[in-house]
């Protein structure tokens, strides 16, 4: 090329002809102006259940700043041919004498610039690949099930109360009728003080209310009256708070499971971290401008908090998938108790993978006081002293 011409038929911003230092400076001070948002709105995401004003900037960054059309990555693509051949920023093609003062200005800062650019093209088409991996809402999700169930009082504690229940009915449900008439000391006195007084319709009256406290007292003994009502009509209900909490847990995991596999994703993401660290360091050793420097310092930051990122969502799926014991991770393991649940009353141990199938919550303390209410019912109407039982 022995001589330049600048009579171009389309204006391009990014080319040398049309950029001085200070509009080099506004577009790099923007962009990382945009590069620390994302980094520090993902830092807080979870924490301020903020995704869809991060989703917003973050999906911006790949798409724009950090694409083809990105500032770094066009003004590197559109004047690679120009300044391509020239590595030093003192060397410069022939025709280079002959621009005018004000266009040799404008090729001397860009071509600075641009011996910059070159060190940060691959490392920012890297980062916007690995952000393009991540699937940001479903991760997101994930990690604020941590923070929701916590919040809700969702604990370990609570599983094991759950876990508790199942446990103590079916202790109870095992029981034979002559244990558990052993127990009826309620009606065992009325029925001694007044078979001989009552009339056969009084004392039948009288005796079913004794059984009715008798069985209320095995409830309350096992402290089962904390999540369960007896009444006197002769049904058994669920406390409906934590009836309601139970609809909750299951509605919350059912739509967690439903997100799937993340981990290949998230692992995926940060495949290239080692090779973007790599190019930062050495584009820090290499770059001069100040303004360049300030990126590689925003773009370290950026990869240390993707990285971050992905290792938290990493960790949580992880530990949903191992059935660890803190919560929320806990309730989707099986409850121990199912394994010596047998059965009685229609209270049966529910076999699905709670992690693949969800969890069954509510409808397992449905049945639970319906299990309760037949027994109940037959404790005090079939059994007792005056049906002959001892």
């Amino acid at each position: 090329m022995s001589e330049l011409d600048l009579s171009n038929e389309v204006f391009d911003p990014s080319s040398w002809e049309n950029l001085d230092e200070g509009q080099i400076k506004d577009e790099l001070s923007g962009l990382i102006k945009r590069v620390n948002n994302v980094s520090a709105l993902l830092e807080k995401m979870v924490a301020d259940s903020d995704y869809d004003n991060t989703e917003k900037y973050f999906t911006r960054l790949i798409t724009e700043d950090l694409s083809m059309s990105g500032f770094v990555r066009l003004f590197y693509t559109n004047n690679k041919t120009i300044f391509g051949d020239y590595k030093d920023e003192n060397s410069a093609p022939p025709w280079y004498g002959n621009l005018p003062a004000q266009q040799k200005k404008y090729f001397d800062e860009c071509h600075r610039y641009f011996l910059d650019a070159v060190h940060l093209v691959e490392p920012i088409e890297l980062l916007g690949r690995a952000m393009s991996l991540i699937p940001l809402e479903a991760s997101f999700k994930y990690q604020e099930s941590v923070l929701n169930f916590g919040g809700a009082g969702f604990t370990e504690d609570l599983y094991q109360k759950i876990n508790d229940d199942m446990t103590k009915i079916n202790e109870l449900f095992k029981l034979t009728w002559s244990g558990l008439n052993r127990n009826a000391v309620r009606s065992a006195r009325y029925y001694r003080e007044n078979v001989q007084k009552l009339s056969s319709s009084a004392m039948e009256q009288g005796y079913r209310e004794a059984r009715k406290e008798d069985y209320k007292f095995e409830i309350e003994v096992r402290k089962l009256n904390q999540r369960f009502f007896v009444n006197n009509n002769g049904t058994v209900s669920v406390e409906p708070g934590f009836h309601a909490d139970m609809k909750i847990i299951d509605k919350y995991l059912s739509e967690i499971i439903a997100l799937g596999n993340i981990e290949d994703s998230l692992n995926k993401s940060i495949t290239d971290f080692p090779k973007i660290s790599e190019q930062l360091n050495a584009a820090y050793n290499n770059v001069k401008q100040p303004a360049f420097r300030q990126l590689v310092d925003a773009l370290f930051k950026l990869k240390d908090t993707l990285y971050d990122y992905a290792e938290a969502g990493i960790h949580v799926f992880q530990s949903y998938k191992n059935r660890d014991t803190d919560s929320p991770y806990c309730f989707v393991r099986k409850l121990p108790a199912f394994s010596s649940m047998t059965g009685q009353y229609g209270l049966y141990a529910r076999s699905s993978d709670p992690w693949h199938d969800g969890t069954d919550f509510y409808n397992l303390y449905k049945d639970a006081a319906m299990a309760l209410e037949e027994q109940y019912q037959q404790y005090v109407y079939q059994h007792g002293l005056l049906n002959g039982e001892s």
